[in-house]
C-alpha cells in the first residue's frame, strides 16, 4: 500500500512538472512569434518604403502607343517630366529609347540612366522612319515595306473590278448541296 501512494505522488509530481514544461514552452512560443511577427512587420515596411522611393526615381517614365494607317505604322512617345530628354536610335529593325536623369541635393549628386528597346514591326521600314516632336512628346513614324505597300494597291484594284459571285442552281434531277 505504502509503494502505491509513493507511486501515485511519483505520478502526479511527474504530471505537475510536465504541465509546467508545457507551460512554460507556449510562453517562450508566444515570445518568438511575438518577436517573428515583429521582424515581419520591420521587413515589410521596409520593403514598402523601398518600392515608393525606387518608383518615385525610376526612369522610363514614358509612355508609348502605336497607331496605325494605310501608309504605315506611327508610335507616340509621351514622356511625363517634359523636361525629361530621350535618345532614340533605329538600329536593325529595333528602335531604342535612352533617358538620363540627374538629380542633385546638397550632399549628394546621382545620375541615372535607362534604355528601352522596342521591336519595329514586321512590316514597317525601320531604315525610312520619320521623327518629329508633338507637343505631348516624339512622334516616330515608320512607312510600310514595299511589298506590304503593293498588296494594299492590288487589294483596291481588286476591290473595283471584282463582281460578286452569284450560286449556280441545280437542274432538274440534281441534288442541290
Amino acid at each position: 500500500m505504502k509503494r502505491l501512494k509513493m507511486i501515485l505522488l511519483f505520478a502526479v509530481v511527474i504530471f505537475s512538472l510536465s504541465f509546467l514544461a508545457l507551460a512554460n514552452e507556449v510562453k517562450k512560443r508566444s515570445f518568438f512569434d511575438s518577436t517573428f511577427q515583429s521582424a515581419m512587420d520591420h521587413f515589410n515596411n521596409s520593403m514598402n518604403e523601398f518600392s515608393t522611393n525606387f518608383d518615385a526615381m525610376s526612369l522610363g517614365q514614358f509612355k508609348t502607343q502605336w497607331e496605325q494607317d494605310k501608309d504605315g505604322r506611327t508610335l507616340y512617345i509621351q514622356t511625363e517630366n517634359k523636361e525629361q530628354k530621350l535618345d532614340i536610335k533605329i538600329e536593325n529593325q529595333m528602335l531604342e529609347i535612352k533617358t538620363a536623369e540627374e538629380k542633385k541635393t546638397e550632399n549628394m549628386q546621382s545620375i541615372s540612366q535607362s534604355s528601352q528597346l522596342i521591336s519595329i514591326p514586321y512590316d514597317c521600314d525601320g531604315n525610312k522612319a520619320k521623327i518629329s516632336q508633338t507637343d505631348d512628346g516624339i512622334k516616330v513614324f515608320f512607312p510600310f515595306t514595299q511589298s506590304v505597300q503593293q498588296r494594299q494597291l492590288k487589294k483596291s484594284q481588286k476591290k473595283g473590278t471584282e463582281t460578286e459571285r452569284i450560286p449556280l442552281r441545280p437542274a432538274n434531277g440534281e441534288v442541290d448541296v
